[in-house]
């Protein structure tokens, strides 16, 4: 290779590694706390495209999922194609097929703002929203699809896919202070199966696997939608659901204008990677 096509090979080099390294700089990409995920908008928004670009392919898929949200973010088309294109790349990153809500949702989508993506569908198979103080002796039977919860005692009962599994109805009240309401999901399994419960502004989510005769193996933490305050008249509906994959539990949600995947180890819960198209909001 002539010396000045080696030079401008070197210096190509030099420039993206450049671009990776400060794209990939500090904590905004992979932050350690739910309290600190709002600076993964903050990280985002101060890159420039090339540095987007470069983390196309980072090793974290939440972080390429982001950047790949992040581009279409500040391409002014929109429509159909660039709900393809997205949709194209994110089940790259994420090697399989998005479920069949979540995709329909990006789809028929619309963009209120660059940053808020109203999700479109419909969403009467996904949601159960339940009020937590009167899972009492009296509580009616709430069914949704083939979700269904019913109240014996101090305990809850879930039952779908023609599996019930029996918890302590207490882990079911609402986290949220000021709120009765929360949006649950269940997926069955042979050896038990997985229940979530969201609080209603979306802000975080409960994932606990549960073992055949009803004890939490695990609990943790999801972080959602992140750091929304909430308009105080009343509550965001966020739509969520379970999916199984090898040794691995992914939760794909839709809340208050943002969507989020995050995965976690079906051994012990550990977080994998977690994926927000926005974190913070303004009242």
């Amino acid at each position: 290779m002539p010396s000045n096509r080696r030079q401008i090979a070197l210096s190509f080099c030099l420039l993206a590694t450049v671009a990776l390294q400060a794209a990939g700089s500090g904590d905004g990409l992979l932050p350690k706390d739910a309290a600190a995920a709002h600076k993964v908008d903050q990280h985002f928004s101060a890159l420039k495209d090339a540095e987007v670009a470069a983390l196309f392919a980072h090793e974290n898929v939440g972080v390429r999922m982001r950047a790949f949200w992040e581009r279409e973010k500040r391409t002014p088309s929109s429509g159909a194609a660039k709900m393809q294109r997205l949709i194209g790349n994110y089940e790259a990153c994420l090697g399989m097929e998005l479920p069949a809500w979540w995709r329909r949702g990006l789809l028929e989508s619309r963009w209120d703002n660059p940053n808020w993506l109203q999700f479109g569908g419909d969403d009467e198979f996904r949601l159960l929203f339940i009020r937590s103080v009167e899972l009492e002796e009296n509580f009616s039977p709430e069914v949704i699809g083939d979700l269904k919860l019913t109240v014996a005692g101090d305990r809850l009962k879930v039952a779908a896919a023609g599996k019930t599994l029996s918890l302590p109805k207490n882990e079911v009240r609402s986290r949220h202070s000021k709120e009765s309401l929360t949006t649950v999901a269940f997926r069955a399994t042979k050896d038990g199966g997985y229940f979530l419960q969201a609080d209603p502004f979306g802000t975080k989510f409960h994932l606990s696997r549960l073992a055949n005769d009803g004890r939490t193996l695990w609990n943790k933490e999801g972080w959602a939608a992140g750091d929304y305050p909430g308009s105080g008249n009343g509550f965001s509906l966020c739509l969520i659901s379970i999916e199984l994959r090898g040794d691995g539990v992914l939760v794909f949600g839709y809340c208050a204008g943002s969507h989020f995947v995050e995965e976690f180890s079906a051994i012990d819960g550990r977080p994998r990677f977690r994926f927000c198209s926005m974190y913070t909001r303004s009242k």
